[in-house]
C-alpha cells in the first residue's frame, strides 16, 4: 500500500466519522446547516472512496468528471450550511447562475483537452467556497458568536488547505502531508460543530424555558400541572382563584378543588375519572367544570385538559362565574319584570312554545283580555 492510499484511506475514516458525528447532531437538534454540512460532508466521502480507487487503477477522464461534480455539490451544501438557509431572492439567482456556469465548465475544460485537471478546478472552487462561508460564521450570524468564529477559521483554514493540494497533489510526500494536515482540521471542525451545536441547543433551551415560565406565570388563567392525580405545581393565578397559597395547592387532587357534584348530576370523582381517561388518548378535552375555593366559594368554570408528558397533565382553568352570572342576569331581565319581577310576555310565549312542542294537538288555550 503506498503512503497516499494510506493518507486517502486515513482522512476517508475521519471523514466518515465527521458524518456520523453531524448525523448524530441533525437528530438531536434539526439544525438547517447541520443538515447541509452532513449532505456535503457525505458528498466528500464519497469522492475520497472515489480517489482511492482513482490512485490505484488510474480510472478513466469521466471518473475525473464525476469527481468534479462531487465537489461543486460539496461546494453548493458548505455555501447553503453559511447561508443558503436565509437566503433571499438574490442569493437563490447567484446560486442558480453558479450552477450553469459550474455545469459549462467541465464540458470546456474536456473540449479543450484540459480533463485531467477537472478535479484541480473542483478543489479550487471548493476551497473558495470555504473561505467566503467563513465570512459569515466569522460575522457572528450564529447566536453562539464565539464558538462560531472558531467554526468560521476553521472554514477558513480547510478552504486555503484545499486549494494547496492543486499544488501538492503531484509531490507524494507533500500530498500525504496535506492529508494529514486535512485530518487534523477536519476533526477541529467537527468539535467546533459539536461544542457549538450543544451550547445553541442549551441556550435556545433555556430561553425556551423562559418563555414558558413567562406564559405560565402571567396567565390570566389558571393553570395546574397534575401527575398521577396530585398538582406538582400551578401558577399565580390558580392562588388567586382557589383562594389559598401555592403551598397548600401542591399536594391536593383536583377533585379536592372541586364541588362534590358537578352540574350535570354527575359525581364529580367518576366524571373526572372519565374526563382524564379522554385527554390521555392525546386529545385536547375541553368541558365546564364547578371548581370550589379553599373557602368553600364555588367557581363556575370552562376547562382545558391535555396531556404534557407521559402521565403528566396540564389543567387550563377559565374562570366563567361572572360571564355566566351576566348571561343569567340577561335572561332574567328578557322575562321577567326588573320592577315587579312578575312573568313578561316573552316568558309566557317560551313556555307556550315548549308546552305545544310536547303535546302537540292535545292543548287548548283560552286568552283572556
Amino acid at each position: 500500500m503506498s503512503v497516499v492510499v494510506f493518507g486517502l484511506l486515513l482522512e476517508t475514516a475521519t471523514v466518515m466519522i465527521v458524518v456520523l458525528i453531524l448525523s448524530m447532531l441533525y437528530r438531536y437538534g434539526r439544525l438547517h446547516y447541520v443538515k447541509d454540512l452532513l449532505i456535503a460532508f457525505s458528498f466528500y466521502l464519497a469522492l475520497l472512496c472515489l480517489s482511492v480507487f482513482d490512485v490505484r487503477f488510474e480510472l478513466p477522464l469521466i471518473v475525473k468528471i464525476i469527481q468534479y461534480f462531487l465537489l461543486t455539490s460539496v461546494a453548493l451544501f458548505v455555501y447553503r450550511s453559511g447561508k443558503g438557509q436565509d437566503a433571499k431572492l438574490d442569493d437563490r439567482k447567484i446560486i442558480y447562475l453558479s450552477g450553469v456556469i459550474i455545469m459549462l465548465v467541465p464540458i470546456i475544460i474536456v473540449i479543450m483537452g484540459f480533463g485531467e485537471y477537472l478535479e484541480a478546478i473542483g478543489y479550487i472552487i471548493l476551497g473558495l467556497t470555504f473561505v467566503s462561508s467563513s465570512v459569515h460564521w466569522i460575522l457572528g450570524q450564529i447566536e453562539v458568536s464565539t464558538i462560531a468564529k472558531v467554526v468560521g477559521g476553521a472554514f477558513f483554514v480547510y478552504g486555503l488547505h484545499l486549494m494547496d493540494f492543486v499544488f501538492v497533489q503531484y509531490n507524494d510526500q507533500l500530498y500525504l502531508y496535506g492529508l494529514l494536515v486535512a485530518v487534523v482540521l477536519e476533526i477541529l471542525l467537527a468539535c467546533s460543530l459539536v461544542l457549538l451545536n450543544f451550547v445553541s441547543l442549551h441556550k435556545s433551551t433555556d430561553l425556551a424555558s423562559e418563555k414558558y415560565k413567562q406564559l405560565f406565570e402571567n396567565s390570566s388563567d389558571a393553570i395546574l400541572l397534575i401527575e398521577k392525580d396530585v398538582i406538582f405545581d400551578c401558577n399565580d393565578q390558580a392562588v388567586k382563584m382557589f383562594e389559598c397559597p401555592k403551598s397548600g395547592i401542591i399536594g391536593l387532587t383536583p377533585m379536592n378543588l372541586s364541588t362534590e357534584y358537578q352540574e350535570n348530576g354527575r359525581e364529580s370523582f367518576d366524571y373526572g375519572a372519565e374526563l382524564f381517561g379522554n385527554a390521555q388518548k392525546g386529545n385536547v378535552t375541553r368541558f365546564d367544570w364547578v371548581h370550589q375555593s379553599i373557602k368553600g366559594k364555588k367557581i363556575q368554570c370552562e376547562v382545558a385538559l391535555f396531556v404534557i408528558n407521559g402521565n403528566q397533565f396540564a389543567a387550563i382553568i377559565r374562570d366563567m362565574s361572572d360571564k355566566y352570572a351576566f348571561e343569567e342576569a340577561l335572561n332574567f331581565h328578557k322575562f321577567y319584570d326588573s320592577l315587579t319581577l312578575l312573568p313578561k310576555r316573552d316568558l309566557f310565549i317560551d313556555r307556550l312554545s315548549l308546552y305545544l312542542d310536547e303535546r302537540y294537538k292535545k292543548v287548548a288555550l283560552i286568552a283572556f283580555n
